[in-house]
C-alpha cells in the first residue's frame, strides 16, 4: 500500500517523463523566491464572494488555496494563461479536464505546482498553488547503488539495496555533507532543509523485497527564512499560518537569549527589550526593515521551553491589524451607541415630571422627586388609596397587586417607561401611611 501511495503521489505531482532542471542552483531563501513569485500577491482568478469572508482563502508566500467561480477546466486554463504570460513555462505531463487539473510550471529554476479540483458547490473549483522551490532532484546526493525510478522537478523516487533504517542514515549523511540540516520528522518521514527549501524523505520497505527500500524525496518552499535550529526538538512547520513549533532542552532564560541572538543576527529588531508576560506565556515581537513581523510565544512544558514562532509579512501583519482595529472600532461604536441611547432615555425620563394627584382626605407628610408620603387617621387610608388607584387605571396605567391585606398592601403602577411602587400601612392603632415611590428615572411632582 505504501508503495502504491508513493507511486500515485509521484504521478499526481504531474510529470510522467524524467526531466533535469536547466540550472544548478543553491536552494533559495524565501526572500529570493518571493522575487520570482510571492503568492500573497498573486491575482486570484474569479474568486467566489465567500472566498475571503468564509475563511476558505489560505495564503502565504509559498501557498495559495481558494474557491473560484467556474468549471475546473476553465479555471485551470485561465490560471495557466496567467502564469505563462508571467514567464512560467508549463512542463510535460500537464493534465486539464472537467474532473481535475494538475500541472507544473518552471521559471528561473523554480517549480510551481497547480491543482484544480471540483469545489463544494456546483460550478465552483478549489484552486491550489504550491511554490516548490528550486531543488534539482536529479543532482541530489543519493546512497550508493540507488536506482532512480522517477526524477522530476517536484520529487524523485528511487530504490536502494539497503533496508529503510540504513537507507535513512545514508541519505541524512549524504545530504548533511551538502549542508542540509535536520528539520523535524513524523512517524512516516523526516525533513531536511537548506535555506528556505524543505525536503521530505519517506523511506519504506520495497514492495518487491523487504530488505530493500523504496524512497521518495519531495520538496517545498517554506514561507519564511528561519535560522539554524539544530539544537531544538520536536520541530514542526506549517505554511498557513506560517509558523514553527519546537522544544528547547535548555531553560527559558537561555532559550530566550539563544533565539533573540539568532533573530538579531538575521536583521530582526525586538519591539521590547524583553518578552512581555501574557497569561502563562511570554510573548516577544520582532520587526525587520521590511516591516515583517515575527512573534515568539514562550512557555514551559514538562521541564522544557516550548516555542511557537509565528511569521507574517508586512502586508499580512497590516491586514491582521486592520481587522483587529475594525473589530475594536465596531465594539467601541456599539458601546457608544448603547451609552448614547441610555443617556437619551435617562434625559427623557429625568425631564419627565410624573404628576401625582393628592389622595383625598390624606395629608402630605413629605414629598421629594423620588418619593411622596401621605398620612391619615387610623383606619382611614385604604379607601382613598383604592379610589386613587382606580383613577390611575382609568388613565391607562397598568396595575399589579403584590400584597393586598386588610392592614397593609403593595402595588405596582406602570405606564411606558414610568414605574411607581405604592405601599399601604394602616393597622388600625396608629396613623395610616401611603407611600408612592418612583423606581425608575424621572421625578415626582405633587399636583397643587
Amino acid at each position: 500500500m505504501r508503495f502504491c501511495w508513493m507511486l500515485v503521489t509521484a504521478l499526481g505531482l504531474l510529470l510522467s517523463s524524467p526531466r533535469i532542471m536547466a540550472q544548478d542552483q543553491v536552494p533559495a531563501t524565501a526572500k529570493k523566491a518571493a522575487e520570482i513569485l510571492d503568492l500573497t500577491r498573486m491575482k486570484l482568478i474569479d474568486p467566489t464572494a465567500e472566498s475571503q469572508e468564509a475563511g476558505v482563502l489560505t495564503q502565504s508566500i509559498a501557498t495559495l488555496s481558494y474557491q473560484a467561480k467556474g468549471s475546473v477546466d476553465k479555471i485551470a486554463q485561465a490560471m495557466q494563461k496567467s502564469l505563462t504570460s508571467d514567464g512560467w513555462k508549463v512542463q510535460e505531463g500537464a493534465s486539464i479536464n472537467d474532473a481535475y487539473a494538475t500541472a507544473a510550471f518552471q521559471k528561473n529554476g523554480f517549480t510551481l505546482s497547480l491543482n484544480v479540483m471540483p469545489g463544494n458547490k456546483p460550478n465552483e473549483a478549489q484552486v491550489t498553488l504550491n511554490h516548490l522551490g528550486n531543488v534539482d532532484f536529479a543532482k541530489l546526493p543519493l546512497p550508493t547503488g540507488a536506482k532512480i525510478l522517477y526524477s522530476m522537478p517536484s520529487m524523485i523516487l528511487f530504490e536502494t539495496d539497503r533496508p529503510p533504517a540504513e537507507t535513512k542514515e545514508a541519505i541524512q549523511s549524504a545530504l548533511a555533507d551538502k549542508d542540509w540540516e535536520p528539520f523535524g520528522d513524523t512517524t512516516a518521514s523526516f525533513f531536511l532543509r537548506k535555506n528556505a527549501v524543505r525536503l521530505q524523505v519517506m523511506a519504506n520497505p520495497s514492495p518487491t523485497d523487504p530488505k530493500k527500500s523504496m524512497v521518495q524525496i519531495s520538496g517545498e518552499l517554506m514561507a519564511a527564512d528561519f535560522p539554524s535550529l539544530t539544537e531544538v526538538e520536536n520541530l514542526q512547520y506549517s505554511s498557513v499560518p506560517t509558523q514553527l513549533s519546537f522544544d528547547c532542552p535548555m531553560g527559558k532564560p537561555e532559550s530566550i537569549q539563544m533565539l533573540g541572538d539568532k533573530l538579531k543576527a538575521m536583521g530582526w529588531k525586538p519591539t521590547t527589550e524583553q518578552p512581555i508576560k501574557i497569561d502563562f506565556r511570554d510573548n516577544w515581537i520582532f520587526r525587520n526593515d521590511s516591516k515583517d513581523l515575527t512573534e515568539l510565544e514562550i512557555s514551559e512544558v514538562e521541564g522544557k521551553t516550548r516555542i511557537r514562532w509565528v511569521y507574517q509579512t508586512a502586508a499580512q501583519a497590516d491586514a491582521v491589524n486592520q481587522k483587529v482595529e475594525a473589530k475594536v472600532a465596531e465594539k467601541v461604536a456599539e458601546k457608544k451607541a448603547k451609552q448614547d441611547a441610555e443617556m437619551k432615555r435617562k434625559a427623557k425620563a429625568n425631564a419627565t415630571a410624573i404628576v401625582i394627584e393628592p389622595l383625598a382626605s390624606l395629608t402630605v407628610e413629605k414629598a421629594s422627586e423620588k418619593e411622596i408620603v401621605f398620612t391619615s387617621k387610623s383606619g382611614a387610608a385604604r379607601k382613598p388609596l383604592q379610589d386613587w388607584l382606580k383613577k390611575r387605571q382609568a388613565d391607562a396605567w397598568e396595575l399589579e397587586t403584590l400584597v393586598d391585606a386588610k392592614e397593609a398592601g403593595e402595588w405596582k403602577l406602570k405606564k411606558g417607561d414610568i414605574e411607581l411602587q405604592i405601599s399601604l400601612l394602616d393597622p388600625g392603632f396608629i396613623p395610616g401611611t401611603v407611600t408612592i415611590a418612583l423606581t425608575r428615572d424621572g421625578k415626582l411632582e405633587l399636583k397643587k
